[in-house]
């Protein structure tokens, strides 16, 4: 029941918060990169989907070759696209670079590929370089279970003191204390599971911090 009460509470904040940020900052569109993305291509990526599906349901010969083919369209399409954008950005490029050379250089770093896998490799207890995969993963495995080790022996060691801890009675966190943690929180960061960005509540004003606040001591009261 007291489960239920601050799940409640919170559900209310949470959907207040998200619906007054819907209606008053709006969704931002997602940027599409691709500037070759046209509506021609648009049109042939659902065809193909749709023949896909139908393909999928009733596996026949008429079917896949009709999936086949509208394939075949939709990758034609999107590498005649890829390729013509691909020009026109030379160009302008090659017009940039006899302009400006600043831009010149800074166009070109926008056809780098930075997807290069990466090395992996680690050093020993002696400090020498592996780079065999099963040598650094048998080296993680060693380190994390040497690791886990400590964790445990530090556990058992504090864990009596833990219990003497809790026994302490704590008072409960005053407004002007949540109040500084809020304007605290750190902007641009990804939301969680709820969908709220830090901003939101930061910049909420004195209601939205105080909802917050009752909420903590509902759930400090309730444990």
């Amino acid at each position: 029941m007291e489960q239920k009460e601050v799940n409640h509470e919170w559900e209310n904040i949470k959907s207040t918060i998200l619906e007054s940020a819907e209606e008053i900052i709006k969704t931002r569109e997602k940027l599409i990169r691709n500037e070759w993305w046209d509506e021609e291509y648009k049109e042939a990526i659902p065809k193909k989907n749709i023949v896909r599906k139908k393909c999928l349901q009733k596996r026949t010969r008429a079917n896949q070759e009709q999936y086949t083919q509208a394939r075949k369209e939709a990758n034609k399409i999107c590498k005649e696209k890829k390729k013509q954008w691909l020009n026109n950005r030379i160009k302008q490029i090659e017009e940039a670079h006899k302009q400006n050379e600043t831009k010149f250089f800074k166009d070109i770093r926008t056809f780098q590929n930075d997807s290069s896998p990466p090395i992996f490799t680690c050093k020993d207890d002696n400090g020498t370089l592996k780079t065999d995969t099963q040598e650094v993963l048998n080296r993680w495995k060693q380190y994390f279970t040497d690791l886990m080790k400590t964790d445990k022996k530090f556990a058992d060691q504090t864990q009596e003191e833990n219990f003497k801890e809790n026994e302490i009675e704590i008072e409960q966190r005053t407004y002007k204390e949540v109040s500084d943690k809020v304007i605290k929180l750190k902007e641009n960061k990804a939301p969680g599971t709820d969908n709220i960005p830090a901003e939101l509540i930061k910049y909420g004003g004195y209601i939205l911090k105080h909802r917050m606040y009752k909420l903590i001591l509902l759930i400090w009261n309730k444990e």
